[in-house]
């Protein structure tokens, strides 16, 4: 079995060293959510134009996944028309 990289192995001592008596486990739902919508704010400050790449891709994703939806809602009328004929 092969050793572990410098990375692992420091995140392993990391973890280790995190007790069950740590301010991470102590922590009440609703301050964990405040602290996540702090750092989440805090890094769109920082990157503004990293977060607005992102948007941008999933409003892009989103548009061309609902725009096949509906090309597949509507291909039954179409050749039920076209049947017609």
């Amino acid at each position: 079995m092969s050793e572990p990289d410098e990375d692992n192995q420091l995140l392993n001592e990391n973890f280790k060293s995190v007790g069950k008596d740590s301010m991470l486990f102590e922590q009440s739902t609703g301050s964990m959510l405040k602290t996540i919508c702090h750092y989440i704010y805090s890094d769109i400050q920082k990157k503004q134009r990293s977060f607005k790449i992102g948007v941008f891709t999933i409003f892009l994703v989103v548009t061309f996944i609902m725009l096949l939806k509906s090309l597949v809602d509507v291909a039954p009328i179409a050749f039920l028309k076209v049947g017609q004929d």
